[in-house]
């Protein structure tokens, strides 16, 4: 709740420009509730219409350049906006699907809504890797069981890709972090 500033009278109103900088100021103090603030102001774009076709024209044009500068805002802190006013990570949104393997897609769906959750990012982040190993193996027919752990699982699907560790130029920019992978 925005608090009273102290030049207003206890029976006075905060305008929209005070409750929006309070608002905002609250959302610097508490970095982690800033989230919860944007999508509560997503949520409210939704359910006005904002990312609803409708109307002239003009309303038509003005709508598209609105949202468009909302993604373009986002975009600079990578993150992105859907079509339907959902907020997602920018690096995340980039994966394309993978046809044929819903637990890929199961796995990024997860990943895009769980942005406050680390655990569930790591977690998820793993079984994806996991994943991504099974899908390699399957395209180079390469067996494995259910019984492979994910060390075996990942070292497989990088020997068929050729990304092994030994494999980087240490010279190269990042090299001697990739080596020690």
């Amino acid at each position: 709740m925005p608090r009273r500033n102290d030049s207003q009278s206890p029976n006075q109103q905060m305008n929209k420009e005070d409750r929006i900088r309070e608002t905002t100021a609250a959302a610097v103090r508490e970095p982690t509730r800033s989230r919860e603030l944007i999508d509560g102001l997503l949520g409210e774009f939704r359910v006005a219409g904002v990312f609803t076709p409708v109307g002239d024209a003009g309303q038509q044009h003005l709508r598209r350049e609105n949202i468009a500068s909302l993604r373009q805002a986002f975009a600079r802190i990578d993150w992105e906006l859907t079509d339907d006013g959902q907020l997602r990570p920018g690096g995340v949104a980039q994966v394309s699907a993978v046809e044929g393997r819903p637990a890929i897609e199961d796995q990024l769906g997860r990943l895009r809504g769980a942005t406050d959750d680390p655990a569930l990012l790591l977690g998820t982040a793993k079984e994806m890797l996991e994943s991504t190993a099974k899908y390699v193996l399957d395209v180079f027919a390469a067996p494995y069981s259910a019984a492979t752990d994910f060390d075996e699982l990942w070292f497989h699907a990088r020997d068929r890709l050729g990304l092994h560790p030994k494999d980087v130029d240490v010279s190269q920019p990042g090299g001697q972090q990739g080596a020690a992978q």
